[in-house]
């Protein structure tokens, strides 16, 4: 795989994995090097163990996914997926049968790959691009 400069690091790496935040098979550094967020609130339902597909090859593997509340002033809800090894299926499923309706958690996760959604949006306004002077 050839190597290049990946955006959300700005660092050349050829590591051989998928970057989250082209969603596009490229290389990027390791998972450890990248920038983490934390975010702790309630489970508004149990967890579930369901079937993703981050794998490089683009394989199934077990993916266990949440949705919290957070504990902000805003109650802002955060839905949350953190994709098991391929083969770990029980383990998914044991660990999502543990985490219940009410049940508080703190989830790190990292920057890279972060999805935001903002559903209520009250206005879209469009930046006109400047216009390259032509010679």
């Amino acid at each position: 795989m050839k190597s290049h400069t990946c955006p959300p690091c700005t660092q050349d790496c050829n590591q051989g994995r998928i970057c989250p935040t082209r969603l596009a098979r490229h290389t990027t550094p390791p998972a450890a090097d990248w920038p983490q967020a934390e975010y702790t609130g309630t489970l508004i339902h149990p967890a579930e163990a369901r079937t993703g597909r981050l794998d490089p090859l683009g394989q199934p593997v077990p993916m266990l996914c949440l949705d919290i509340e957070l504990d902000s002033a805003t109650h802002n809800l955060l839905h949350v997926e953190q994709p098991f090894p391929a083969g770990q299926h029980k383990q998914c499923e044991a660990a999502a049968h543990r985490l219940k309706e009410g049940t508080r958690v703190t989830v790190t996760a990292p920057l890279v790959g972060m999805r935001l959604v903002a559903r209520n949006a009250s206005h879209i306004h469009v930046i006109n691009q400047p216009q390259e002077a032509v010679a």
